[in-house]
């Protein structure tokens, strides 16, 4: 069972599994597609996109005392 003739066995045995496990990859890939639909559907009804509505940003209140003259004033 040693050397080369058991190196080829277990070639040959890992060859028929790929070969079994590509054939049924089909089947099994769609047999999940469904059971993960299902799962998706039960748990999420519709699949309407809520956008959150944005932040407005307020302006800093000025009173008319502490306001410079334009054209003197630094700007931030």
């Amino acid at each position: 069972m040693g050397g080369i003739d058991g190196v080829l066995n277990n070639v040959t045995k890992i060859q028929k599994i790929m070969s079994s496990v590509q054939q049924m990859a089909p089947m099994l890939k769609l047999v999940m597609g469904s059971i993960g639909k299902s799962k998706s559907a039960s748990s999420n009804d519709d699949d309407t996109y809520y956008e959150l509505p944005r932040r407005r940003r307020r302006r800093r209140r000025r009173s008319g005392s502490s306001r410079r003259p334009s054209g003197r004033g630094r700007r931030r």
